[in-house]
């Protein structure tokens, strides 16, 4: 790299064409600006209506919530084979009585080493 002093030609020469504000933009694409974002990102065709579709074997949150406390309970043992309390309640409706948990839970699964295991 050489260095050209600011009132020398050379330096001249290259600073206006650094400054090539002066010089008329002028585009060489036929279409509009907005034409052209729509080209590089098309709009999304698929209806926001559409819920995703879920596996047959999955529940919500909400629909898990819509169950009765002993059905609840069922399909997440059922799903996660080994899961600690404190994890169990806070899948279920908040203001859950814990005793009417424990009962339900006593039924459907064993306490191993603090952890609750599905019944075969």
């Amino acid at each position: 790299m050489t260095y050209f002093s600011p009132d020398s030609g050379l330096g001249e020469t290259e600073r206006q064409q650094l400054q090539a504000a002066e010089a008329p933009r002028q585009s060489h694409f036929k279409i509009s600006p907005q034409e052209y974002l729509h080209a590089l990102i098309p709009p999304s065709c698929e209806d926001k209506s559409e819920k995703p579709a879920m596996p047959d074997n999955v529940l919500s949150l909400n629909e898990l919530r819509k169950l009765e406390l002993n059905d609840q309970i069922k399909a997440l043992l059922i799903n996660v084979k080994v899961i600690r309390f404190n994890q169990l309640v806070s899948f279920l409706a908040p203001g859950t009585d814990h005793q009417a948990i424990l009962r339900a839970l006593q039924n459907m699964a064993v306490l191993v080493q603090g952890c609750w295991v599905v019944k075969r």
